[in-house]
């Protein structure tokens, strides 16, 4: 449009040029008001984008943010509450109690990719999402009931237990009244308190998976084998299997000494709450040795770790 006008205002301009002065004088009335017709859409288009660079910056800092275990975010009749964050393995659960406020049911999802979720860890490196909306599945949708709680989790992949926080944790949700990629909520929770498991008898031994107490009774020798003597405890509420045979199991004495230890147990189909032996049997350990300073034993995903054991 506004090339449209300049065109039109030559062609006027010349055609003024050989008319008389009075004409002139009229021309020049026409072309002040042209003027002030371009310069309206020049203020009109400049306010236009200003107001759409405005809406843009306002989206991108409307993300909810907050600090803290107990932190609740709300969204659509929804509350999402961060209730725990603990080590599992070599990752880390978010667990979060989501609760619909509405009068009728309501679906939620979200996502491990959209949105950029995840965390950041003390050193700042970036770490991956799974969403486990359903119990027990890696599932990103859920039907919430209306009023009642519904626990799910976050897990955050390889976040090594030497953290005991996370400066920043990213989330999405998203519900039928925000369908599409485009209109997904995304939330922030900063600084949240990771707990180490509490499920041994002693504070140098430390088991990754929470639900597996170990209890440390002694270490013996018995010529050059060296037998570490445990009790195992399944604390969920039904059985779970528990396989060291194919672990990449280590031990290593004071002297730098490398060791290949093999576990046996009494039964690796544990039943809740039903104590289980089991023997961490080292071969080969010399007579000058008389302790270990550091074992571990991996099962699965998991594994147990022993530091500072002696023996006669």
């Amino acid at each position: 449009m506004k090339k449209i006008l300049m065109v039109v205002l030559t062609m006027f301009l010349a055609f003024v040029s050989v008319q008389d002065v009075a004409a002139q004088g009229f021309w020049k009335k026409l072309g002040k008001a042209a003027e002030k017709v371009l310069n309206s859409v020049d203020t009109s288009n400049s306010t236009t984008s200003s107001s759409l660079s405005s809406s843009t910056n306002s989206n991108q800092s409307s993300v909810p943010s907050k600090t803290g275990v107990g932190s609740v975010f709300t969204f659509d009749g929804i509350s999402v509450k961060i209730t725990d964050c603990e080590h599992w393995g070599d990752d880390v659960i978010v667990r979060v109690l989501m609760t619909n406020n509405n009068s009728s049911e309501v679906q939620v999802s979200t996502d491990n990719v959209v949105g950029d979720p995840g965390a950041v860890d003390p050193d700042g490196a970036s770490h991956r999402l799974e969403c486990h909306l359903s119990s027990g599945t890696w599932s990103s949708e859920r039907v919430l009931p209306a009023g009642v709680p519904v626990k799910g989790y976050f897990k955050i992949l390889n976040y090594d237990k030497k953290y005991t926080t996370i400066p920043v944790f990213k989330f999405v949700f998203n519900t039928p009244q925000h369908a599409g990629v485009h209109n997904i909520l995304k939330f922030e929770a900063k600084n949240l308190p990771v707990t180490l498991a509490k499920n041994t008898n002693f504070s140098n031994i430390y088991c990754s998976l929470p639900t597996l107490y170990v209890q440390y009774n002694n270490c013996t020798r018995v010529g050059n084998t060296v037998n570490v003597n445990v009790v195992l405890k399944n604390l969920t509420n039904s059985e779970q299997e528990i396989d060291f045979n194919y672990g990449k199991h280590a031990a290593y004495d004071a002297d730098g000494n490398t060791y290949t230890p093999k576990v046996t147990i009494a039964n690796r189909t544990m039943q809740p709450e039903i104590p289980v032996k089991a023997t961490v049997a080292i071969s080969n350990v010399p007579t000058t040795v008389d302790g270990f300073s550091y074992i571990k034993i991996c099962f699965g995903n998991y594994y147990i770790e022993m530091r500072n054991i002696n023996f006669k």
